[in-house]
């Protein structure tokens, strides 16, 4: 029990809130969105090849590592990352954003939209 550094006591709220923010302190701050694309099928069936292709010039950050497990996952060098997968129930493209500021996932919401459209 000594390894672990949480633990449920019965010390009151502020115990609770001092554990929670300290689970929140090792992996740090994280913003998260998702959209979807509204795009031509002609389009849809072409953006993901693009990104297989292309992927590395979709921002100016460097791409370390792409997971094509589902859809297509595109990891860069800050942690930030995006994922593209079509939609399995709707005519669009679904685009998830993760990165440590809301202003990083705004960035890679814009690229994702003008990658998107320019395929």
């Amino acid at each position: 029990m000594a390894d672990n550094p949480i633990h449920f006591g019965t010390s009151g709220w502020g115990d609770i809130i001092q554990q929670f923010e300290a689970l929140f302190k090792k992996p740090g701050p994280c913003a998260a969105v998702r959209i979807n694309l509204h795009l031509a099928p002609a389009i849809q069936n072409r953006l993901l090849g693009k990104l297989k292709r292309d992927g590395d010039a979709f921002d100016s950050r460097k791409v370390v590592k792409i997971d094509p497990s589902d859809g297509m996952k595109l990891i860069r060098e800050n942690g930030s990352w995006f994922l593209m997968r079509p939609s399995g129930s709707e005519p669009v493209v679904r685009v998830y954003c993760e990165a440590s500021s809301e202003e990083g996932v705004e960035r890679l919401v814009t690229s994702a939209r003008t990658f998107g459209f320019e395929s």
